[in-house]
């Protein structure tokens, strides 16, 4: 199927519009496409000007979404199978493509767009923003000594007239309160002034019945004074909000107002708004799968329209720590979960989620019913109701999975982030996490070294399990299982260990079982297809398995129960709840957003650019917060996962660079030999994130002439994106005054792109908007280069020739096998690795004797075998 595209330069322009052709022809299979090259503040427009289906895709109707970049005109249709062809056309096809290759070789010859000459032309400088503004807000709380009246909404329907009449009543309201506020006595203005420089969250209550008045005093034009009382009794004046904000300042990147046009017509030419839109219908969207699975992880934090699911009733009835509780909570979540083991094709995924039936509304039902359960057994875990074995409450939870899925790294970023954020603290003082995420025993001795076994939890992570499979994963699992299992069985069955259980009348002594240990101290995560299998090969109670669809792929899966059911047991569920809030908010503005004003969007084209046309096959995430120490490897999980393909939708070859190495980085203190490179070596695009308030609070008093510590930290974090951009040339150290044999070495070239990203704080609904932000970047640069973000094939080749390896091994240390069919060099390092056979076995002979200082593994074998 050819492409071939044609200026028509006759169309009309006006006066806003620039130089560029002012409206070109599409020709594809017969079918004619007006594209109009735009290049003003209004949209771009893509209209079907025949009329005609293109693969059964019927583009004549209209779609007005405001949402949309390119208001594409084109119905929508859950028919999978039609969306095929519009889904691999390439973006090396076209003009776009090739407009920005000439754009980047401008870039690397002309020295006039040297960032040193792009950052000095401010009007350049301030085109170059993006301001996303969430509901949720950090505001300025005014809490007065004087009883403030509180106003409750009705919940029935009023007319327009009896609104008129509130709003009058408001507005006296309002008059009334300001003259109030000149009356007030010095005494509480001073108290109101002081109070007003801490900046808090707003009730999360506030922030949901009155996010519309939120979102309109952010109007520019509104100068009214609006004043609300939240379900606290606080009184809160709007036009003091200080609301939680993402800055997104890309002015140093290699980028001028016509190279980001060029993006967004590329964008448009592709059809970003309608991959998009698919993406949040839920439309098969995975097409290598074979019905074309629909992608749905952004449904695991969708927030519902009702109560809170922490603090809704289940099916069972009672309240959260009795057992009729726990049996409803299970099994109304067991009983929705089977129903969605299989996805739903696309025609029936594609229901609005807020309706009856099947599709959407569905899987957010089973969803609603998870966190339901997940919510109440943490509850009853924290609250020490759910005991161990030997009648002790939990504080530690130990998760057991697969560290190929990405189950470990978006937990671990989420817990290492809020290990110093106050709420959290409180939330989760004299608790312990862990992961096991491979079978390295040095990690597993690691993670339960300093752990009381009659105080530990486990989760096992199962969803990489197959049962009677020889596969690397479920090996893995099944390992790691089995070692959890002899840890707790040696460490409260040693020496006939015995619990005493009282009663009113007699006390008996019962002997604890190793049924009796699985029942307690182990839970799981499973697909629902894998229930059966966890009460027969792990014991698990079935109240106590956590379900997850096959729908869900493992790099998504953070909000599953695979990710939410650890994070609840250590930091609680109404916290883990303001994760999943941060999350959607960002769904909401990815979704939703204009092309030109949206985060995700701008950073998936700038990662597009600098990778596709300016070459640049690395980049890095620089936190200047250290509780996002994880964030970079998380991300980096999730983009080289997703992105690292060969091949187009397709199955044909890309004809263009795709998918970036992500650096990880450590700490802030350990990245100054990171800056060294950055500087002075190779040059890799950089994403800064700061935050406008620290996380922790400075304890030493600020002197005049000195600055807080999260001032000094901050510091560098506006700093160094200019230092890159600007770098230093031979002149400046000459008129320095620079000794000569230094001056050389002493250039810094600069030219080094960057990106600045500044939130209000951190805290658990910033970290689940970051979270968010990067899951729907890694997918904007997906659709743009034609390639599926969803799928892995890659990682399976290793897995596969580990099974031979690992037949290999049992059969070589147990029957003394010699090593065949591998190369010669893999068989030379297989018997060397196997020389060390014998000396194990004598080893740990030595040690169950007495003779040695033990396994390292508390008598697991785990030296050598």
């Amino acid at each position: 199927m050819s492409l071939k595209y044609s200026s028509n330069k006759a169309g009309g322009n006006n006066s806003s519009l620039s130089t560029s052709p002012s409206s070109s022809y599409w020709n594809w299979g017969g079918s004619s496409f007006n594209y109009s090259n735009n290049n003003n503040t209004s949209r771009n427009t893509l209209t079907n000007s025949s009329g005609i289906n293109q693969g059964n895709i019927n583009n004549s109707s209209s779609n007005n979404n405001n949402s949309n970049h390119g208001n594409h005109s084109s119905s929508s249709n859950n028919n999978n199978n039609n969306n095929n062809a519009t889904w691999t056309l390439k973006c090396t096809d076209l003009p776009q493509f090739d407009a920005l290759q000439a754009q980047a070789d401008l870039f690397r010859t002309d020295d006039k767009l040297h960032l040193r000459n792009l950052c000095n032309n401010s009007a350049r400088c301030a085109g170059l923003t993006a301001v996303h503004y969430s509901t949720t807000a950090f505001a300025k709380i005014t809490r007065r000594k004087t009883t403030t009246r509180t106003t409750t909404t009705p919940t029935t329907t009023t007319t327009n007239e009896e609104r008129t009449t509130e709003t009058a009543a408001a507005a006296a309201d309002n008059q009334n309160n300001a003259e109030q506020s000149t009356a007030a006595t010095k005494e509480e203005e001073e108290e109101e002034v002081e109070e007003e420089d801490i900046p808090e969250k707003a009730d999360s209550q506030e922030q949901i019945n009155n996010s519309n008045t939120i979102n309109n005093n952010n109007n520019k034009n509104n100068t009214g004074t609006t004043t609300i009382t939240g379900a606290t009794g606080r009184s809160m004046n709007l036009n003091n909000v200080i609301h939680r904000r993402i800055i997104l300042d890309y002015s140093r990147q290699r980028v001028q107002g016509e190279t980001m046009e060029l993006l967004y017509d590329l964008a448009d030419a592709v059809g970003l708004t309608d991959r998009r839109e698919a993406f949040k219908q839920g439309q098969g969207i995975n097409l290598t799968t074979s019905k074309g699975q629909p992608v749905l992880h952004f449904l695991l934090r969708r927030q519902p329209e009702s109560s809170n699911p922490s603090t809704a009733t289940s099916e069972g009835g009672g309240e959260g720590n009795s057992s009729s509780a726990t049996t409803g909570a299970a099994g109304e979540a067991t009983a929705a979960a089977s129903k969605a083991s299989t996805p739903a094709s696309s025609s029936t995924t594609n229901t609005n989620t807020s309706g009856g039936g099947g599709g959407m509304a569905l899987y957010m039902r089973q969803i609603l019913a998870v966190r339901r359960q997940i919510a109440d057994f943490a509850e009853r875990v924290r609250n020490g109701t759910y005991t161990s074995v030997t009648n002790q409450p939990f504080c530690n939870t130990l998760v057991l999975c697969s560290g190929r899925g990405g189950y470990q790294s978006g937990p671990e970023c989420i817990a290492a982030a809020l290990e110093l954020d106050a709420e959290a603290m409180v939330a989760s003082a004299g608790r312990t996490l862990r992961f096991v995420a491979c079978s390295d025993p040095t990690q597993f001795v690691r993670a339960t070294h300093d752990l009381n076994a009659a105080e530990t939890l486990v989760v096992l992570i199962l969803l990489d399990y197959r049962s009677s499979s020889s596969s690397s994963s479920s090996e893995e699992v099944a390992l790691n299982a089995r070692t959890v299992q002899s840890w707790l069985k040696q460490n409260l069955m040693t020496n006939d260990q015995k619990a005493t259980t009282t009663t009113t009348t007699t006390t008996t002594t019962n002997t604890i079982t190793e049924a009796d240990i699985i029942a307690k101290h182990i839970v799981a995560v499973a697909c629902t297809d894998k229930f059966n299998k966890c009460q027969e090969e792990f014991g698990v109670r079935k109240e106590n398995i956590f379900a997850v669809w096959n729908w869900v792929n493992p790099r998504y899966s953070l909000f599953s129960a695979a990710g939410l059911l650890p994070l609840a047991l250590q930091f609680s569920m109404p916290i883990m709840e303001q994760v999943m809030e941060g999350a959607h908010d960002m769904d909401e503005h990815f979704f939703h957003a204009p092309l030109r004003d949206n985060i995700p969007v701008i950073l998936g084209l700038l990662g597009v650019w600098n990778s596709t046309f300016l070459g640049y096959s690395s980049r890095v995430i620089l936190p200047y917060a250290d509780g996002l120490r994880l964030l970079p490897t998380h991300v980096q999980q999730v983009d080289m996962e997703s992105n690292g393909k060969r091949v187009a939708l397709d199955g044909t070859p890309l004809l263009h660079r795709s998918g970036e190495i992500n650096v990880t980085t450590a700490p802030y203190v350990l990245q100054q030999s990171m800056f060294q490179l950055l500087h002075q070596g190779r040059a890799i695009p950089a994403d800064f994130i700061g935050f406008m308030v620290g996380q922790a609070p400075t304890a030493v008093e600020v002197s005049s002439d000195s600055v807080s510590n999260h001032d000094e930290l901050m510091s560098h974090f506006f700093a160094e994106p200019d230092a890159l951009a600007y770098g230093k040339t031979l002149v400046d150290l000459i008129q320095e005054g620079t000794p000569e044999p230094l001056r050389e070495h002493m250039v810094v070239t600069g030219n080094r792109p960057s990106s600045s990203i500044l939130l209000t704080k951190l805290d658990a609904f910033s970290v689940g908007q970051l979270l968010a932000m990067y899951e729907h970047r890694t997918a904007v640069q997906g659709f743009l280069w034609g390639l599926n973000s969803f799928d892995q094939f890659g990682i399976e080749l290793g897995r596969v020739l580990a099974k031979s390896v690992r037949a290999q091994l049992a059969a070589s240390r147990k029957t003394g096998a010699s090593v065949q069919g591998f190369n010669s060099s893999t068989s030379s390092l297989l018997e060397q690795y196997l020389t060390l056979t014998n000396y194990g076995k004598k080893q740990q002979k030595t040690n169950a004797n007495g003779g040695g200082g033990g396994s390292g593994l508390g008598g697991l074998g785990g030296s050598f075998s």
